[in-house]
């Protein structure tokens, strides 16, 4: 039996493996009217696999063991195998995993030993979205096993569909997906079996990819070229063909899965499983629907309409899925990475691959983006417009009205022009271009009216200053300002809202200028204007509140605002409400209120999430926030997973030189710091106060990304440049005055420690000590108390000051650490002082509390601390020379550059021949 009938019973065979005996034999019915003797030969298969007990019909395999393992349940069929969840019985550890039994028998030694080392290599790769095999074997009665981690979920087509997610969710879930796939390109590994039932999606909304590496551990037996077992409606062209799989099939099925995702209904044969030849896919919006009535289905399930879904459906996405399912593998993408970039593209709006990039098209596109980043900068340009219209068709003087017009309309085509996406630059112009060539053009533009030149000037600020450009906003408002004939009287909503934004921005320029007296100054004016304008004033007097350090005050303004909102406007200013309850969010985390700002945070994502295509600037600020909010309640794993997926669009969105990418690079600093990543997170805040040193100074952004930056160079032994940071943050604060004296202090105290840190003498810690207490005497300090405590109590274990450091420890010992690695810390500190007094016993128990609390803990410098510390423990020869390792591996996450660990080597010497040998 060879050739297609082979493989053609094959594909049969492994697609019947997982259908109830009813659809079994159904199926085999259907065959036998067509061709009774290929129907035979498949029942014989069947019946061999009924033999070897992996037939379904009454799970006669349950509580049988296999290996080390005992089944437990029956979880599934496919291509490959049938699946159980079972638990490793053996007393060596416990465990629970999906196991795999396939019916392939007799194997010869060579080959057994080839899976061996495959099963090993499979083993040692990691990826999140990539269900790990963690052990095989064979069994004399039921052929090979494999372990794998065992992953809860639903199938991708069924969590997509449940969950309602709309076409851009879908994307996203894909990507991955496909990431996964890719990942497993890269070492080699073809699936050759991918469909949605080897496709999880966990509680969590996270894609597992299973069975990535059983086709490649089958193989073994086949040759490097074997075809092994595939589910037919998935398979490619090549593989009904009978050939070797390759990456090209791998892409077919990813296509053919993305296809599923977006119209429901499956573009090749029956759903019951059976297969044609392949021809050229059908369009997209040829298949949303088999009928009327699952149109409407498919398209609620997509959380759309059905005319609304055709048209999303049309053109790019049409040419993307189109691509990857060419029947010649050659005319497919080259790679899953070039797949899933085009599906990128598409999300971000850019031009993709699968479509010849023409003039048109390339227009299209840049309309779509551009329009799109207008109104993520807060309706900069369309401030614009609507300022010139109101001011042309608005005034009552028909015959100057037609004058002005006239040079109005000249102004408008000259920033129309501006834009041009295909000028002689040969690049598209940003917002930001296409605002400063507004201001130059508004400026410069003789004759035009005062009051029109002064609202043209305030849409281009209060764009400016959307994006970030503070300097920028506030020569503009003040050019507004300006611009008004004196007869505009001081309650005009023009000239308030003028002098409010023109207070915002000098006050981000400088928090030293009397904001809150210039906003109590026009709060009459405001009271007596729209909602609109008292609402966005109610926001600045917040923000004003919150860096002077009155974050109750600036919640009550927030709170007032809302409600104001809620009641002004209904449901038409979503945008505005996300943008105060971003706000509130914040509020809520500056005062420790962390379960009520994370469970805001996580509704703001939602809600961003759904926005449609267009609004990343909006999903890049929401998730930042969400960030921080993880950050802060001891997630800060996910906080930086979350900012390294937005980190493309947030470069995209704000700029290289906009303050807003500036925060975004302090949220991914917090991030990082909080998980001991020190060298990354000082990184981080070197490129935001970069941007801050250019646009904002004096400000208490560029302090603040200063002092960071000095904190996480500390930590990695850089003491000359940390205290280089502090000294310059502590210049700002000293200029600033009154409203950052707690800041100067603690600039005071950070420079105190790093001297310790780097001197270790008695002098350097008694400085440190009178600085510390001083602070912690000023009743009004209270934002970096506990810190300063954890300093003064890590200085005198240094020192050998075990009287004070137990005295601090006893202070701080009534609140209980919640964190995983807040308990570490202080199991450091205990066993540090037990073993400073001697007392054994202390510290064994200190390291056993720690060990507990060790393998949660997120911040690694503490976890590699930990570890320096277990050095003590250990005895000569190996022992010593594994934890050395260990720690020394830990301080590499902490500080890849090794600064840190050579710093750490001073206080373990046991570990310098280690560190010798190892760089020798």
């Amino acid at each position: 039996m060879q050739g297609a009938r082979f493989q053609r019973l094959k594909a049969e065979f492994n697609d019947l493996i997982g259908q109830p005996p009813d659809a079994r034999a159904a199926r085999l019915a259907q065959l036998a009217a067509v061709d009774p003797e290929f129907a035979a030969e498949l029942a014989r298969w069947m019946a061999a696999l009924d033999e070897t007990d992996l037939a379904p019909a009454g799970d006669p395999l349950v509580g049988r063991a296999v290996g080390a393992y005992v089944l437990e349940r029956r979880l599934g069929a496919g291509g490959m195998g049938v699946v159980y969840a079972a638990s490793r019985r053996d007393g060596a550890i416990e465990q629970r995993v999906a196991l795999k039994l396939t019916g392939r028998l007799h194997l010869s030694g060579p080959v057994q030993q080839r899976i061996e080392r495959e099963r090993a290599f499979l083993a040692r790769l990691s990826h999140p979205h990539v269900a790990r095999i963690l052990d095989a074997g064979t069994s004399p009665e039921l052929g090979h096993w494999f372990a794998m981690e065992l992953v809860e979920g639903t199938d991708l087509a069924t969590h997509a569909d449940t969950a309602r997610l709309d076409v851009n969710e879908r994307l996203r879930l894909w990507l991955q997906l496909a990431d996964a796939v890719a990942y497993v390109h890269r070492h080699a590994i073809v699936h050759r079996d991918l469909k949605p039932g080897n496709v999880l999606v966990d509680a969590a909304g996270d894609v597992k990819l299973l069975d990535f590496g059983i086709a490649k551990l089958l193989s073994a037996d086949d040759g490097a070229t074997a075809t092994v077992g595939f589910t037919a409606r998935y398979a490619s062209p090549e593989q009904l063909r009978g050939e070797s799989a390759t990456t090209a099939t791998d892409v077919y099925a990813l296509g053919l899965l993305l296809y599923e995702l977006l119209v429901g209904p499956f573009p090749f044969g029956r759903m019951d499983g059976s297969a044609r030849p392949r021809a050229e896919t059908p369009l997209l919006r040829d298949r949303v629907g088999a009928s009327a009535d699952d149109l409407v289905h498919v398209a609620a399930a997509r959380s759309t309409t059905p005319n609304a879904l055709r048209r999303r459906l049309r053109g790019e996405l049409e040419a993307i899925v189109a691509r990857a399912l060419r029947t010649d593998a050659a005319e497919r993408y080259g790679s899953v990475g070039e797949f899933a970039a085009d599906v990128r593209r598409h999300l971000s709006g850019e031009p993709v691959d699968a479509l010849p990039r023409s003039l048109g098209y390339r227009a299209r596109v840049f309309v779509r983006r551009h329009r799109a980043a207008v109104g993520g900068a807060a309706l900069a340009a369309a401030g614009l417009l609507a300022g010139l219209a109101v001011a042309v068709y608005q005034r009552d003087q028909a015959l100057l009205e037609r004058d002005r017009a006239e040079r109005q309309n000249a102004l408008l085509v000259s920033l129309v022009d501006a834009a041009d996406p295909y000028d002689l630059r040969g690049s598209s112009l940003t917002v930001a271009e296409m605002l400063d060539a507004a201001s130059a053009r508004t400026r410069a533009q003789a004759g035009l009216d005062p009051r029109l030149r002064a609202q043209l000037l305030d849409a281009i600020g209060h764009g400016l200053f959307a994006l970030g450009r503070s300097s920028d906003a506030a020569v503009a408002f003040a050019a507004a300002l300006r611009a008004l004939p004196a007869e505009v009287a001081p309650a005009d909503p023009l000239r308030v809202r003028l002098s409010l934004r023109d207070v915002a921005s000098r006050f981000e320029l400088d928090p030293t200028t009397p904001a809150l007296a210039s906003l109590a100054a026009l709060w009459p004016s405001i009271a007596r204007q729209d909602a609109s304008l008292r609402i966005e004033a109610l926001g600045i007097r917040a923000h004003v509140q919150r860096t002077l350090g009155a974050p109750e005050a600036a919640l009550a303004d927030v709170e007032a605002a809302l409600a104001l909102c809620a009641i002004a406007r209904g449901d038409g200013n979503a945008d505005e409400r996300l943008a105060l309850r971003l706000k509130r969010m914040d509020l809520l985390s500056t005062l420790h209120r962390d379960d009520e700002a994370l469970a805001e945070a996580d509704a703001l994502w939602s809600e961003a999430s759904a926005l449609p295509e267009g609004f990343d600037g909006m999903r890049v600020w929401v998730g930042r926030q969400r960030a921080s909010a993880l950050a802060m309640a001891g997630r800060a794993d996910d906080a930086e997973r979350l900012l390294a997926a937005l980190a493309p669009a947030a470069e995209r969105s704000y700029g290289a030189g906009s303050t807003r990418l500036a925060a975004f690079h302090s949220s991914l600093e917090l991030a990082q710091r909080k998980r001991g990543h020190a060298r990354s997170a000082a990184g981080s805040a070197a490129r935001a106060g970069a941007i801050y040193a250019t646009n904002l100074p004096d400000s208490v952004y560029h302090a603040y990304a200063l002092r960071i930056e000095g904190d996480d160079l500390r930590v990695v032994g850089e003491y000359a440049a940390a205290d280089e940071r502090f000294a310059r943050a502590a210049a700002i604060y000293a200029r600033l005055g009154g409203n950052a004296v707690e800041d100067l202090a603690w600039c005071a105290i950070e420079r105190a420690f790093t001297a310790f840190e780097a001197k270790r003498s008695t002098g350097a810690y008694d400085a440190l000590v009178r600085i510390g207490e001083d602070y912690l005497a000023d009743a009004g300090n209270d934002r970096y108390r506990a810190t300063v405590e954890q300093m003064l109590v890590e200085a005198a274990l240094d020192i050998g000051d075990t009287a004070g450091a137990q005295r601090r420890l006893a202070a701080s010992a009534a609140a209980r650490p919640a964190a995983a690695e807040d308990r570490v810390a202080a199991a450091v500190g205990a066993f540090r002082l037990a073993r400073s007094q001697g007392d054994r016993a202390a510290a064994a128990a200190a390291i056993a509390a720690g060990r507990r609390d060790l393998g949660e803990a997120v911040n690694r410098v503490v976890v590699a601390t930990f570890l320096t510390l277990l050095v003590y423990e250990a005895g000569a020869g190996n022992e010593r020379a594994a934890r050395c390792a260990l720690a020394r591996d830990a301080w590499l996450e902490v500080d890849p550059d090794g600064t840190a660990w050579r710093v750490q080597l001073r206080d373990v010497p046991a570990c310098a021949a280690f560190d010798a040998t190892m760089r020798g």
